[in-house]
């Protein structure tokens, strides 16, 4: 029994006085004895179920089982509301397990109710049931986890190699690369045989698309590079999207996290090769918070660089400005029609450009549509079809589209096909 607990036991005066000092409500008197009388007779039940205590019952609910392959039984009295009873991970945290380490596996719930009357804002007597329940819950160690410390380990693991720096590079030459590789789909066995050949894939893409340039000889000032867009499959340890969507063929979380890691920062060093990066995160909707644990990761990889600077924040919807250019980039999964006018009321700079685009995702096909004052590019994606997407005569090409945008007004778009399968 801790102080408070005590000193509502000891106090004297009338029950109306003692509600209103310890708790702030104005009670009447008879309403105050009830109330008072119901949280004195759960003190001293709680007091009578404590650990040593001499008058502690034979199911004392304070028991945690564990078994030799790890799995443990955790018996235990929380109080729980009605939210809390539709959320599995904050009974468990009430439970003093953390539920990024611990998975449930089963749970058992006995409820123990009391009722208790207070006067609402009218002066009218409610009642309002407390509850309390008898908790068991069955888990094990989770084996695959994305935690804060496995994100350290992440960093520390990897760090800016000796870049080789091209011949031309940090020339004003007034040119703006824009390098989004739009829903990827990393961990997707549907998609990706292999995590080797999600690998291949990605680097191929990438490198060809720096051939091209350095065959027509465009060197940029600067690049975007995109992070994001359903780059990856999956968004949580349960293998769903960031909607809740249960996704199947899948790989494990750590593969899918690590190989990912790994071709941002070999994305990124060709990229800085050229030209300094700023990386912009665009919110999918089946990566939105693995993506953005990935967008912190490399800004701790690239801590101390200059030349490659980041935009993580979690909105929706980003912009800047080249010269005369004004650039959108979203995945577009959830606006619908409005999309179309959202640029001209949230680009701060709007007035200050004349040729505007807005870059889109999610539907995995190429499309533009125009609205008075900005294109909106809908990009397809180099990705293999899904059997499903066969099976619907979804037949859109497999490519990959690199921009480049000059300061005076001046495109240039560059295909990069999907190899042969």
């Amino acid at each position: 029994m801790n102080a408070i607990e005590r000193e509502i036991l000891e106090i004297k005066g009338t029950a109306s006085s003692i509600i209103l000092e310890l708790f702030g409500w104005e009670l009447a008197e008879t309403s105050a004895k009830k109330t008072l009388s119901v949280i004195r007779k759960f003190i001293r039940w709680k007091d009578k179920l404590a650990p040593g205590n001499k008058y502690q019952v034979q199911d004392d609910i304070n028991e945690i089982i564990i078994k030799g392959d790890g799995t443990r039984t955790t018996k235990r009295m929380v109080m729980l509301s009605e939210d809390d009873l539709q959320d599995p991970d904050e009974v468990l945290f009430k439970m003093g397990l953390n539920p990024l380490n611990w998975e449930l596996i089963d749970i058992k719930m006995r409820r123990r109710h009391w009722g208790t009357v207070i006067k609402n804002a009218d002066s009218e007597a409610e009642l309002h049931t407390q509850h309390s329940f008898a908790v068991e819950a069955k888990t094990k160690p989770k084996q695959s986890l994305v935690t804060v410390d496995y994100i350290e380990k992440i960093i520390s693991n990897f760090s800016p190699p000796e870049m080789v720096i091209y011949r031309n590079r940090d020339r004003k030459t007034g040119k703006l690369l824009v390098m989004n590789i739009v829903d990827f789909h990393l961990g997707d066995r549907g998609r990706h045989k292999t995590i080797e050949d999600a690998k291949s894939l990605y680097r191929h893409t990438v490198t060809n698309a720096l051939q091209q340039l350095h065959d027509c000889n465009i060197q940029p000032e600067r690049i975007i590079f995109t992070v994001g867009n359903d780059f990856f499959h999956y968004d949580t340890k349960n293998h769903t999207t960031s909607n809740g969507t249960q996704m199947t063929e899948t790989e494990g979380l750590e593969t899918m996290f690590e190989a990912g890691i790994g071709l941002l920062e070999w994305a990124v060093e060709n990229l800085r090769a050229l030209a300094p990066v700023d990386i912009v995160l665009v919110p999918g909707n089946h990566d939105e918070i693995i993506s953005y644990y990935t967008s912190w990761v490399l800004k701790g990889i690239y801590r101390g660089c200059d030349d490659v600077t980041f935009d993580t924040r979690k909105v929706k919807r980003k912009y800047i400005r080249w010269g005369d250019w004004g650039l959108g980039f979203g995945h577009a999964d959830k606006e619908g029609k409005r999309i179309l006018f959202l640029m001209q009321q949230e680009f701060a700079d709007w007035s200050d450009t004349i040729y505007r685009e807005f870059h889109k995702a999610h539907l995995h096909s190429e499309s533009v549509e125009e609205v008075p004052g900005v294109k909106h590019r809908r990009l397809p994606t180099i990705v293999p079809k899904e059997s499903w997407e066969d099976d619907m005569g979804y037949d859109s090409s497999r490519e990959h589209l690199t921009f480049v945008y000059h300061q005076s007004g001046i495109r240039q778009i560059f295909s990069t096909p999907a190899p042969r399968d």
